[in-house]
C-alpha cells in the first residue's frame, strides 16, 4: 500500500529552522569539498529538503493502520456482496435450467422441415451419405 500526506497552501511553505540550515550547508560543503565542479544549493532545493525534514516528526503509524483496517474491511463487505449476488444469479439460473429440462428439444432448425424448404429442394436428388468409395475411370493408355 503506498500513501501520501498533503497539506493545505498555507503549510507548504514553512521557514526552515536555523539548525536545518546549518545542516544543508555543512553537507553542501562536504559534497563541493568532494566534488568542486557541483553548483550550490538553489533556495528551492533549501525549502524542499527542509519541509521533508520537518515533516519526518510525525508519526502517522496508528492513523495509517486504522485507514488500512477500514480499507480492507470496505473490500471485504464488496466481496461479500457481490458473491452474494453470483449466487443469486447462478440460483436463477438453476431454476430456469429446471423449467427448461423436461421440455422437447429441437435436433435441427425449423427451416429444414418448412414447406419453402422443400419447394426449393423439389425436383433435386437426395443427397446420401456415401456407401462406398468413389471409383476411378480407367486409364486410356496410348497407342
Amino acid at each position: 500500500m503506498r500513501a501520501g500526506v498533503e497539506g493545505t497552501t498555507a503549510d507548504t511553505v514553512r521557514d526552515p529552522s536555523a539548525r536545518t540550515l546549518q545542516r544543508l550547508s555543512a553537507v553542501q560543503d562536504t559534497v563541493r569539498g568532494w566534488m568542486p565542479e557541483a553548483g550550490p544549493l538553489s533556495v528551492a532545493e533549501i525549502l524542499r529538503l527542509a519541509s521533508a525534514e520537518s515533516g519526518a516528526d510525525v508519526d502517522w503509524g496508528a492513523a495509517l493502520q486504522e485507514l488500512a483496517k477500514k480499507a480492507v474491511a470496505d473490500l471485504m463487505a464488496a466481496r461479500e456482496r457481490e458473491g452474494a449476488r453470483l449466487a443469486k444469479m447462478l440460483l436463477g439460473h438453476r431454476r430456469s435450467c429446471a423449467r427448461w429440462r423436461n421440455r422437447p428439444v429441437r435436433w435441427f432448425p425449423s427451416w429444414w422441415s418448412s414447406s419453402a424448404s422443400v419447394s426449393r429442394n423439389a425436383g433435386r436428388k437426395r443427397w446420401r451419405w456415401p456407401t462406398e468409395p468413389p471409383r476411378r475411370k480407367p486409364r486410356r493408355t496410348a497407342r
